[in-house]
């Protein structure tokens, strides 16, 4: 007789959840903590020990940091090898922009340098997400990206 070890999301359940990981995402990169209220579990436990009001005063501390009002943020996504292994992981690096000069402004101009100076930083969280609520939240200490996984996948 075989035993399931993991049950199988259903379609509702996966549209919920991808629902909550693009809001997730759009708070995330909009610096707006606040967004993401509706979407955590009342009586889940986020970062190993904080309930949802503790975890939204953690997120507001951190994007107090970013003090101007125009900023960079980026996303790089990739795959938690410690902690919920398997799991998405979601590192968001804010960097201030100081210097603006629109005539200068080209698309190809290397983004690295705003993400490598001293004020910016990055916030790096393995989401889970169930029947469309962020139930967990935690910060791993190892993960692949997406473009390692896809390198490992080539060379296997």
């Amino acid at each position: 007789m075989k035993t399931l070890l993991a049950r199988k999301q259903t379609d509702e359940q996966r549209t919920l959840n991808d629902l909550a990981r693009y809001q997730f995402i759009m708070a995330m990169m909009n610096v707006d903590e606040s967004m993401l209220i509706p979407y955590l579990k009342d009586n889940g436990s986020f970062l190993g020990y904080m309930n949802k009001w503790q975890l939204m005063n953690y997120l507001r501390k951190q994007f107090n940091r970013i003090q101007p009002f125009l900023f960079q943020s980026r996303l790089r996504e990739g795959i938690s090898l410690d902690i919920y292994a398997g799991s998405d992981t979601f590192e968001v690096s804010y960097a201030p922009v100081t210097n603006i000069d629109m005539t200068s402004y080209d698309e190809n101009q290397d983004y690295e340098m705003f993400f490598n100076n001293s004020k910016s930083f990055k916030i790096l969280l393995v989401v889970i997400f169930e029947n469309g609520k962020i139930t967990d939240i935690r910060m791993p200490k190892k993960i692949a990206y997406k473009k390692q996984v896809s390198r490992f996948q080539i060379e296997n």
